[in-house]
């Protein structure tokens, strides 16, 4: 498993498989596509993005559409209101959230889904 910057990843028409949300101790996301390539290495290098240390996620999700979920887009912003909210809400439940947060948001082509995550690692598989 290696950590990365989603940044780095070739998203764009891979194809969403499977979510799946583990509550267990380390609140991980996993987000299962065909194949995911690296921008500068021009390969496939995982099918499985892992989001451990999740502290917030939405999505907004279309379904019931007869075609494969292809990505638009995903980005990781580590400035971002959306993160400044959720250790607020952390704050005001006493948890101090790590400083290496990652605002993740993923977008797909076919039914105009988007899934946001907060999460301190991101690994692949």
């Amino acid at each position: 498993m290696q950590i990365l910057d989603i940044n780095n990843l070739n998203l764009h028409d891979a194809t969403l498989l499977e979510i799946k949300i583990c509550t267990d101790l380390e609140e991980m996301i996993e987000l299962k596509f065909d194949s995911i390539n690296h921008k500068q290495a021009g390969k496939t290098v995982c099918n499985v993005l892992r989001f451990k240390r999740c502290f917030w996620f939405s999505s907004n999700l279309n379904f019931n559409y007869a075609s494969p979920n292809f990505i638009q887009d995903g980005i990781g912003k580590s400035d971002s209101q959306q993160i400044d909210s959720v250790r607020l809400n952390w704050k005001k439940m006493g948890v101090t959230l790590p400083t290496e947060l990652v605002h993740y948001i993923i977008n797909t082509n076919t039914t105009g889904s988007r899934i946001e995550i907060i999460a301190a690692q991101l690994e692949l598989e």
